[in-house]
């Protein structure tokens, strides 16, 4: 369950937003109070929408974590949930993805999350097949 607004501020990072862990993350945010930038590569419009109408707070960030150089979402979060994954033959991208990526976007927003006094929280969802190493999935258990 996602923690409970903190008191100063409220902005989470979700990646995978129009996948479904990220998806479901983001509206469990939204629905609790949370600002989420919505982290990926194509623009979640639908949720965008719902939040909209429902007077919430979402803010949609276009960015690949298969790229190497990039930027920074913005805003300071108080929360990081990487939801998002690649299954592809391409380890190195799926590496990129699955864990470079996810490391710089949380060295990134870990500095924030430092100063605030109610420390910060970093969630990161895994597939159970991912994690079993089922066979054809051997490269992405390796991720």
């Amino acid at each position: 369950m996602p923690p409970e607004v903190p008191a100063a501020t409220s902005i989470a990072w979700v990646t995978g937003i129009t996948g479904y862990w990220g998806r479901n993350v983001a509206l469990c945010l939204l629905r609790r109070g949370w600002q989420v930038v919505g982290i990926s590569r194509s623009q979640p419009q639908e949720l965008e929408n719902w939040a909209t109408a429902q007077g919430k707070k979402l803010v949609w960030y276009r960015l690949d974590l298969a790229s190497s150089n990039w930027d920074p979402p913005p805003g300071s979060p108080q929360a990081i949930f990487h939801c998002a994954a690649l299954f592809e033959q391409d380890l190195a991208v799926m590496m990129q993805v699955n864990v470079l990526g996810p490391i710089q976007l949380i060295e990134q927003g870990i500095q924030t999350m430092s100063r605030c006094r109610e420390g910060g929280r970093i969630g990161v969802f895994l597939e159970q097949n991912g994690r079993i190493g089922l066979p054809g999935l051997e490269k992405f258990s390796a991720t």
